[in-house]
């Protein structure tokens, strides 16, 4: 049943696309170039037939990453300090790490990659006290 969903969500998908692609093409601004003419192209770059399969996937069935180095990250860069640490993007903590290597995970790409749920296990030694 989910594949049926998702098939009808896929093909749906890439009907509505074209069609708004023309009506956006038709209602364009016209603008004269330099030549004097009254026509300019429009260039819409639409979503790949992979690209919107996989969108459509992802809304029904998010990622859940079992695996983030948040935790690690954030001891050994910030010792454990996060009460100011702005998760929301982490593009600028390259100055953070030796070899200047910035954080991979943040709000922004979490969303962006549709990840739905993270969860993290720990490993403690036996021999700890």
């Amino acid at each position: 049943m989910q594949y049926l969903a998702l098939s009808l969500a896929a093909l749906a998908t890439a009907m509505a696309v074209p069609v708004s692609a023309q009506d956006a093409a038709e209602n364009a601004p016209v603008e004269a170039d330099d030549a004097g003419t009254s026509e300019t192209e429009l260039v819409i770059e639409l979503p790949s037939p992979e690209m919107t399969a996989a969108l459509n996937a992802l809304d029904i069935a998010p990622v859940f990453d079992g695996h983030n180095d948040v935790p690690i990250q954030l001891r050994a860069r910030f010792d454990n300090q996060i009460n100011g640490f702005d998760f929301a993007d982490t593009s600028a903590t390259g100055e953070t790490h030796r070899d200047g290597r910035a954080m991979h995970t943040d709000i922004m790409r979490l969303r962006e990659g549709r990840v739905g749920a993270q969860y993290w296990s720990v490993y403690v030694p036996a021999s700890l006290p």
